[in-house]
């Protein structure tokens, strides 16, 4: 593997074009090559730096919401920050369902660092991990729904809730395309 000479970022050795800067590399001969003959030109790597942003913004207010509701007992709505302690009495269940929501939180914004350093690394694990990593937010969204929707005795599947796992599974599916086609990038 060798390395781009203007980013600096590892290319696979018959890469023609840095899959990062999209700058033409150049051949043994020192002559450059065409972009329209790469593959990588082909599959540019902007929704890539696009998806690593979202992954540390996504961490850093996972780990901030879970923090806040620990040290506070807010919880984050639509509507600003609710201090739970309202329906301690009312919903007593509720409380052990926004405790186990926002300690998973705290676990998917470390969970989401690591699959950004992985994706970043153009580990070969790196692919894989961001799917492990919708999945997990799709199936602990619906728990905790359901979760919630049991202790309130109201159905908590609303169209906002709804949107927000419909958006994870569409981002599952647009990322598993997306990186399939780069696949050959990975492989640290």
């Amino acid at each position: 593997m060798k390395n781009c000479t203007s980013c600096g970022a590892p290319v696979k050795g018959n890469s023609k074009v840095c899959p990062y800067c999209d700058i033409v590399l150049q051949d043994e001969s020192g002559e450059g090559i065409a972009v329209s003959e790469s593959k990588a030109a082909e599959y540019p790597m902007k929704w890539h730096s696009i998806v690593l942003a979202l992954l540390i913004i996504g961490a850093v207010l996972n780990v901030l919401i879970g923090i806040v509701f620990i040290m506070r007992e807010n919880v984050l709505t639509p509507r600003g920050l609710m201090d739970i302690t309202e329906y301690k009495n009312k919903y007593s269940e509720l409380v052990n369902s926004y405790r186990f929501m926002n300690v998973t939180r705290i676990a998917m914004g470390v969970f989401q660092v690591i699959v950004w350093k992985r994706l970043k690394g153009y580990r070969s694990n790196g692919p894989v991990s961001l799917k492990v990593l919708y999945v997990l937010g799709i199936v602990l969204n619906i728990v905790n729904l359901s979760w919630m929707s049991s202790a309130m005795n109201t159905n908590m599947f609303n169209v906002w809730n709804c949107c927000y796992i419909i958006g994870l599974v569409v981002m599952l599916i647009i990322n598993s395309s997306y990186y399939a086609k780069r696949s050959e990038l990975f492989v640290n």
